[in-house]
């Protein structure tokens, strides 16, 4: 930071990994889930509290290419109610 407490948006942080590899994020019989799961950065917790450890990462998750999540399911009525409210108020 500079001397007037302005951020310096640039510069990645100490601790922080911006878009780790997949591989470091999820286990190894796991790794479709980069398929769903966007890893948007890993942190060093012990940067936030030094008597903490281990790494925690931010994911984000991936929308379908064409249509709605969960659209599929309104010809199989899997879920209800709630579904049938969301599904009324959608754009087509």
């Amino acid at each position: 930071m500079t001397d007037d407490h302005t951020p310096d948006f640039t510069k990645v942080p100490t601790g922080m990994l911006p878009f780790p590899p997949v591989e470091d994020v999820f286990v190894a019989d796991q790794l479709e889930l980069a398929n769903h799961l966007h890893p948007l950065f890993s942190l060093d917790i012990s940067t936030v509290n030094p008597e903490w450890s281990g790494v925690l990462h931010m994911l984000s998750p991936l929308e379908p290419y064409e249509g709605f999540v969960g659209e599929l399911n309104e010809r199989d009525g899997c879920h209800g109610y709630h579904y049938r409210t969301a599904g009324a108020n959608r754009a087509d």
